[in-house]
């Protein structure tokens, strides 16, 4: 969310190094996969190529779930209105995000889809002490969307927080800034670092912490892992660095 202090700008640094193209390997073996769970660097060319293979596999995976909420009375941009990120997580269009973006229930939402289409829905329920919420598109997805089948939404695989080890590698997506024209959720990666035991103003604890680098408008966000599947909402974000918290999963599922 662009209009609280918790989702404060931080600018951009660039860990989505692997991204970029990658000097060629002197063996002509084929590298090996990228194990998931793996909680250490890539030692080798070949192992930063698995890397960013499966990076990339996690993307084009989960962006066509992953939105921007625009919230408010006037979600068209003339005011009134805040913005945040989320993610679907069911065929008829469940949307995770963090309840400091949608704020409270029964509120318009417009949802900005990865293509730049835009479909309406409404917010539900939240727990702002744990700074989970919920949303729903309540529109159909539009023709020929990417993964979209019989009028039904392309959702992400829920995942487990608590399965996560220390140093494991995840990837996050999210609308920094808010949603812009022409551009479909970046993805960045970093690792896992350990639980935060003291949320923020010290009101909530078991939250994750990351060092994927985030700004402001990808609040409400979903952080993945290797799996592709969500573990996490991303809550306070630029505070420094590693210091990214989210939300993690198994909060939802306890609502």
């Amino acid at each position: 969310m662009l209009s609280i202090r918790r989702a404060g700008v931080l600018p951009t640094l660039a860990l989505i190094w692997f991204l970029s193209p990658v000097p060629a390997s002197d063996s002509k073996s084929t590298p090996p996969g990228w194990d998931v769970v793996r909680t250490t660097s890539p030692e080798s060319v070949d192992e930063l190529k698995a890397l960013q293979s499966r990076v990339k596999e996690v993307n084009a995976k989960v962006t066509p779930s992953t939105v921007a909420l625009l919230v408010g009375n006037d979600p068209f941009g003339n005011g009134g209105m805040s913005c945040g990120s989320g993610v679907i997580v069911s065929e008829d269009g469940l949307v995770l995000t963090a309840a400091h973006v949608i704020a409270k229930p029964r509120e318009r939402v417009v949802f900005v889809l990865p293509d730049g289409k835009r479909v309406g829905g409404i917010t539900l329920g939240l727990n702002s002490v744990a700074d989970s919420g919920m949303a729903k598109i309540t529109d159909k997805p539009p023709k020929d969307y990417p993964g979209a089948k019989d009028g039904k939404w392309p959702f992400v695989e829920m995942g487990k927080s608590a399965d996560l080890k220390k140093g494991q590698w995840i990837v996050s997506l999210g609308h920094p800034g808010g949603p812009k024209q022409d551009r479909p959720p970046p993805v960045r990666t970093g690792r896992f670092i350990g639980l935060e035991k003291a949320g923020f103003a010290g009101q909530r604890n078991d939250l994750l912490n990351t060092d994927a680098t985030l700004v402001g408008g990808d609040s409400g966000g979903p952080l993945f892992d290797l799996a592709g599947k969500v573990v996490g909402i991303h809550s306070e974000i630029g505070l420094t660095l590693d210091m990214n918290r989210h939300v993690p999963l198994e909060k939802y599922k306890a609502e």
